[in-house]
């Protein structure tokens, strides 16, 4: 029998189980198969305007964005077509320096994206063009979105420094 090297803390009234990996003794190798029923290999578009610096990738069951460092999302189709890119770099309206996190929400044909630092989440169509944003009222830090119900888009930042810690997470009702 393996020995896994866990262990139960306090945290504020909470067990938390906690795996120290400077005490893992032992390693095995992991077959592909053991972890998933199968994958797919995309191949991306070859033209100018498709052509990315890969930062992070986002799926959903149509479609892929492309998060760079410095440079706009790119949006493409689950075969790889380049579609467009996802709004614009720069300080203007509906525009972002560094796109922190991307959640593509096809029921309502959209794509959020959150800043590295911001105040509000900016909303594009499945054709990359700018359409509004939601105000979150406090500036967030390194923003992760979620999308727990269809009508609702969940938020959670770092609170990094007094002005940012009016709140930790957020849930926005997305029905008007």
């Amino acid at each position: 029998s393996t020995s896994i090297p866990v262990e139960t803390i306090g945290i504020n009234g909470e067990n938390v189980l906690v795996l120290n990996e400077s005490k893992v003794k032992e390693t095995r190798a992991v077959k592909l198969s053991e972890l998933t029923d199968g994958y797919e290999l995309i191949r991306f578009e070859k033209k100018d305007e498709a052509y990315f610096k890969y930062q992070w990738i986002y799926f959903s069951e149509n479609y892929v964005c492309i998060r760079q460092s410095g440079m706009p999302i790119k949006l493409y189709d689950s075969k790889g077509r380049f579609i467009h890119d996802v709004g614009n770099i720069g300080h203007g309206h509906g525009e972002y320096i560094s796109a922190y996190d991307v959640l593509i929400d096809e029921k309502d044909s959209c794509i959020y994206v959150t800043s590295i630092t911001g105040n509000c989440v900016l909303r594009y169509d499945l054709q990359g063009r700018y359409v509004d944003e939601i105000k979150l009222g406090a500036r967030a830090n390194k923003a992760c979105l979620y999308m727990p119900s269809d009508s609702v888009l969940s938020l959670v930042h770092i609170c990094f420094a007094e002005g940012s810690d009016k709140f930790t997470a957020a849930n926005i009702s997305l029905t008007n």
